[in-house]
């Protein structure tokens, strides 16, 4: 299943990319859009989990879509709408053409209305308790505080693993899922949705505009959505146009997550935090974002 969903998405959406963008990309979509660390140096854009630019004040804007994705859409919202939180396994690959770049993997986990715990590789990313916020650091020697996100929509705009402003990371999907508007918090910066027949999957495209949070403009994310059964997101695919370096998340052991607990505690004794704010226009502030 894993490898016929790569090698049809090697075809389907590299195809999407040189019809729609004047740089084409060249390398095979085993992954997509690139995230954190050496692939940074690849691309002259910020990755997906660099924080958001607080002066960008261009309007939102949402993609008009067809019935048959609607119908995909709709399905999909519906079966997470019936969950108060999620807890979720995202294994991250960024990859060239010719060597793997970076594999982590995440544990995401969300619950409403604002409460989030992200992991990488066992480190503590961010946790939201539903009144403070905490941000790992750069250097990684401690913590950043804010006050916490009122909503998961405010949560994707300001903590750079949920999303960055847009659904540009694992835990972005998700708490676009969990959040009162999944529609708008999905298609939010869209600029066209379609949907791919991939055999056992619906293939979701969303094309991002010129405002798409972090993403680097015209990135296709593509969620990979089990046609029979519950449609948990398998896979997803962040491919920018005209580049080599490509993400793929594979989402492992979905699981409802009923209510807010231990998980969403901090001790900063344990987790040294560091004794600053985190204020968005400072660059020596900006959170780690893998």
């Amino acid at each position: 299943m894993h490898l016929a969903r790569t090698a049809i998405a090697a075809l389907v959406l590299v195809g999407l990319s040189s019809a729609a963008c004047t740089d084409k990309p060249t390398a095979s979509p085993e992954v997509a859009a690139p995230e954190p660390t050496e692939e940074a140096a690849a691309q002259p854009t910020p990755p997906a989990d660099a924080a958001p630019s607080p002066t960008d004040t261009r309007p939102e804007q949402r993609a008009q879509v067809d019935e048959r994705s609607k119908a995909v859409l709709e399905r999909l919202i519906k079966h997470y709408a019936t969950f108060d939180g999620l807890s979720v396994v995202a294994r991250h690959r960024i990859k060239a053409p010719s060597r793997i770049l970076h594999e982590q993997v995440r544990h995401v986990n969300i619950v409403k209305p604002n409460h989030f715990r992200v992991e990488a590789n066992g480190r503590v990313l961010t946790i939201g308790d539903g009144k403070h916020c905490w941000m790992l650091m750069p250097d990684k020697t401690g913590y950043g505080e804010l006050k916490a996100p009122a909503s998961l929509p405010e949560a994707m705009r300001t903590v750079p693993v949920l999303g960055g402003g847009s659904i540009g990371s694992s835990g972005g999907i998700v708490a676009a899922l969990l959040s009162p508007d999944p529609m708008d918090a999905l298609l939010r910066y869209a600029t066209s949705v379609e949907v791919k027949n991939m055999g056992t999957d619906d293939l979701l495209i969303i094309e991002m505009s010129d405002s798409p949070g972090t993403l680097r403009t015209g990135t296709r994310v593509g969620l990979f959505i089990p046609k029979n059964g519950p449609p948990w997101i398998a896979q997803a695919d962040l491919i920018p146009p005209g580049v080599q370096i490509y993400t793929r998340i594979v989402f492992e052991n979905w699981t409802p997550s009923a209510s807010p607990a231990s998980n969403f505690e901090l001790d900063p004794q344990a987790l040294r935090i560091a004794p600053l704010s985190l204020e968005p226009t400072t660059p020596a502030s900006q959170p780690e974002s893998n």
